[in-house]
């Protein structure tokens, strides 16, 4: 595969931007979900 370092860094940059919103995504469910057992819980 002949990738020109420009399209690589592209790549990445894609995709570390969709890693760092699928994390947030999950600290903010993690967090919801927290919240709700310890509501339960008391």
């Amino acid at each position: 595969l002949n990738f020109g370092i420009g399209n690589i860094f592209t790549i990445i940059r894609r995709y570390s931007f969709t890693f760092r919103t699928l994390v947030q995504y999950f600290v903010v469910l993690g967090n919801s979900i927290f919240l709700h057992f310890r509501t339960i819980l008391n």
